[in-house]
């Protein structure tokens, strides 16, 4: 729903509700008169009926938008491509199981120019948070732990995205610190 209000100056002189043209005696229950002398000075009677109307129509307006409301992806299953730090890496979830909020997550985590390393964490549909450790194959330890949020799906939208920071807590593995990442799908 749409709320538009005309003021000439200072003088309210109509509104438009849904593409209509209503006078304000509709608006304010108030007499022909009485609109004639609306200011905006003096329209501080009918202010509680101005903001019951602008709520009104802020509801039905979140309530139609609500319909249309982008939601994070249910599964996030398949190949995503990306960059971890500098790193050219592809990441793929091959399993998303489980009940409730969150879904264990597994898979693998390759840097483009070799080593492939497990990867398990968890995935939350309801809020698109994700988190993960990756595990060296060769020494089965965890090394980096992968902490980010998938953008929502919505009609038109051309890719997933994950993007978040992954901290590196093993020095035989590189620097020690907090880096960037991102995904897409």
């Amino acid at each position: 729903m749409q709320i538009r209000m005309e003021f000439i100056g200072k003088q309210l002189t109509n509104y438009k509700v849904q593409n209509k043209f209503r006078s304000v005696p509709t608006l304010l229950g108030a007499s022909n008169e009485t609109a004639n002398n609306i200011t905006m000075e003096n329209i501080m009677p009918y202010k509680c009926k101005i903001a019951a109307l602008a709520i009104v129509a802020a509801c039905t307006a979140a309530s139609a938008a609500s319909a249309a409301t982008p939601t994070w992806p249910a599964k996030i299953l398949g190949t995503w491509k990306g960059v971890s730090n500098q790193t050219a890496v592809v990441l793929k979830v091959t399993t998303q199981t489980g009940a409730g909020k969150c879904q264990d997550i597994a898979g693998t985590l390759q840097n483009v120019r070799g080593g492939t390393d497990s990867i398990y964490g968890y995935y939350c549909p309801s809020s698109g948070a994700i988190e993960f450790r990756r595990f060296s194959t060769a020494f089965s330890a965890a090394y980096q732990t992968y902490n980010g949020s998938l953008n929502q799906n919505y009609a038109g939208a051309p890719h997933l995205l994950i993007g978040g920071t992954f901290s590196q807590y093993i020095l035989a593995f590189g620097p020690l610190g907090q880096y960037s990442f991102s995904f897409i799908n």
